[in-house]
């Protein structure tokens, strides 16, 4: 059965016509709406590897699902920060909340009340998002485990290099960024394996109210600007869907071809 969506389509002159903080928000709205959805089917398709294949398979897929996490959670930090200034600071907030549907209100008072005390996403945001910091790693640096020993994955060109120790120092950090104060260290002998368990579930799934939120708001704005626009919709299918079942990750590649990037100059590896 072929999957039916909507084309909506509008008129840019009537789009213009709206006052331009409305255009801009809209715009902006949008943006971060297009970015979650991609990044979420991004941690969907690592989640699912992490559960399969091979051990090396398994790292490489944790690694990008943890890099998904941490882009979605800085998109929630930045999306916020957009819609505090412009809904909440200026009278685009009184003009359009009493047009939100209740959906969207209670979106709207969700985010509010998340982003009003300390939360998850400003964290991994300021300290793990796109950023480098040397200060959360240099901790789980200190408490790496002896055995088993530290590790690089490398072929015969960079196209497979992946640095392991490092994503293991890594996910010791973001584990520790979500663990509740009182609760022991990861590293920590107190520490049980359903205690690390917990965080590591907190810390893959706990952006997913938050993402729901912002679904809802974001769709109930935009929705009511097109109904000002006298929008046309038609049907259509796309000629590929993906089942998110059975989605997996980009994990090892072929060594040949340009997508193979350069060969390594010199290789520690030993046959």
């Amino acid at each position: 059965m072929k999957l039916e969506l909507y084309r909506v389509k509008f008129n840019y002159a009537r789009f213009r016509k709206l006052p331009e903080e409305e255009q801009l928000f809209a715009v902006q709205l949008a943006q971060i709406a297009n970015d979650l959805r991609h990044v979420f089917y991004l941690a969907l398709a690592a989640e699912n590897g992490a559960h399969f294949g091979s051990p090396d398979e398994r790292k490489l897929a944790l690694h990008q699902l943890l890099f998904a996490v941490r882009l979605i959670h800085s998109t929630f930090a930045e999306g916020w920060r957009i819609i505090d200034e412009r809904w909440n600071r200026h009278a685009l907030g009184k003009t359009w909340f009493p047009r939100l549907s209740d959906e969207g209100r209670n979106a709207l008072s969700y985010l509010g009340e998340y982003f009003g005390k300390e939360n998850l996403s400003r964290t991994i945001q300021s300290e793990f998002g796109l950023l480098y910091s040397a200060d959360p790693m240099w901790e789980p640096v200190r408490h790496l485990p002896t055995e088993p020993p530290a590790e690089i994955i490398m072929g015969k060109r960079t196209s497979n290099v992946f640095y392991t120790f490092a994503e293991q120092v890594r996910a010791l950090a973001l584990l520790l960024a979500v663990r509740k104060p009182q609760a022991p260290k990861v590293w920590d002998e107190k520490a049980s394996k359903k205690d690390i368990q917990a965080a590591a579930i907190e810390l893959c799934h706990a952006y997913r109210p938050v993402r729901n939120a912002f679904d809802a708001f974001i769709n109930d704005f935009v929705v009511s600007i097109l109904q000002s626009l006298q929008p046309k919709s038609e049907r259509f299918s796309p000629r590929r869907t993906t089942r998110l079942a059975i989605m997996k990750p980009v994990l090892f590649v072929e060594e040949s071809g340009p997508s193979a990037n350069r060969p390594l100059i010199a290789s520690t590896a030993k046959d």
